[in-house]
């Protein structure tokens, strides 16, 4: 099980290459990102390579986060591979909240 970060950001240009800068100044490695916006805010949402590390680091830079619970499933590059997980968690009764 992997964890999930999620950061609330001010969505304002510049904003993303600061928090990234953090990151790769402490030699983490994000492995998968995605962001919902809105107007005046953002939720980035993150995997990475030293989560506790990470969440260390970005407490003491005051960021406002949380960790969730996330499975990481590889993907075959073909059609109907989505599908067929999609299909099968469905099946099963687990619901997809993310997606990267």
């Amino acid at each position: 099980m992997l964890k999930q970060i999620s950061i609330f950001l001010p969505n304002q240009p510049g904003v993303l290459a600061k928090f990234t800068k953090i990151l790769m100044d402490k030699q983490i490695n994000m492995r998968a990102i995605t962001v919902a916006e809105t107007a005046d805010y953002g939720i980035l949402r993150i995997v990475v390579d030293k989560t506790d590390k990470a969440v260390e680091i970005l407490k003491k830079e005051n960021y406002l986060l949380s960790l969730t619970d996330v499975i990481a499933v590889n993907i075959p590059d073909k059609p109907g591979a989505l599908h067929e997980i999609a299909e099968f968690l469905g099946n099963n009764n687990v619901n997809i909240e993310y997606i990267y």
